[in-house]
């Protein structure tokens, strides 16, 4: 026997935002996450699958972030078809997974070659004006020299 179902919490952006911290840093420490949604407890395994999804459909636009992890519930008959999508979806979840570290990776030295292009810019400028400084001050001490 399975069980089906779907309930969503709605939160305002600060109570999303907290949430997301929250998620965050339990699944950083490798621990198990729980929520609240209605009256249930639902308990996030420290081993689900992370991934995100956007979706148009009719002109509505959503990304969602979801954690997926098997339940123990799906029926003996079910469980060859369950496992070969739950693979599919492992494959997906963790191709979304690389694609995003990646992203990050390029925007990462993309921020790096932009910080150090300012820093030789600054580095420049500060010889340049230490080369102009030091002309100035020998141009007075030849001034103030006798010939």
């Amino acid at each position: 026997m399975s069980i089906e179902r779907e309930i969503e919490k709605l939160y305002t952006l600060p109570e999303f935002v907290a949430e997301l911290r929250r998620l965050a840093d339990v699944l950083e420490s490798k621990q198990q996450f729980n929520i609240q949604i209605e009256d249930e407890n639902i308990f996030v395994p420290e081993h689900a699958v992370a991934a995100v999804v956007y979706e148009i459909e009719g002109g509505h636009a959503e990304i969602e972030f979801q954690l997926s992890w098997e339940t123990g519930e799906v029926a003996a008959d079910e469980d060859e078809d369950a496992d070969e999508d739950d693979a599919d979806e492992d494959e997906d979840a963790e191709d979304d997974a690389e694609a995003v570290t990646e992203a990050a990776d390029e925007a990462e030295a993309a921020d790096a070659a932009e910080v150090e292009a300012e820093v030789e810019t600054a580095s420049d400028e500060a010889d340049n004006a230490t080369a102009e400084a030091v002309d100035e001050a020998e141009a007075k001490t030849d001034d103030k020299v006798p010939a």
